[in-house]
């Protein structure tokens, strides 16, 4: 599984920076994504999936019903 120790240079990240946010998918051509918070400082952290859309390198907030 992904998470903050998976990214290179790790330990600088985890020291160094206040907000680390994590863009997770499937594999490259499934465009949905889950974007998550996985450090900051001042903040709560938060998760959203969306819709990635490959031709104008945008993401679209999907909202599930309840």
């Amino acid at each position: 599984t992904v998470g903050l120790h998976s990214l290179k240079g790790s330990s600088n990240v985890v020291q160094k920076a206040d907000k680390v946010i994590m863009i997770k998918g499937a594999d490259r051509e499934d465009t949905h994504r889950l974007v998550t918070s996985v450090k900051s400082r001042d903040e709560a952290p938060f998760e959203m999936l969306s819709k990635f859309h490959f031709e104008t390198m945008t993401y679209e907030r999907m909202v599930l019903d309840a």
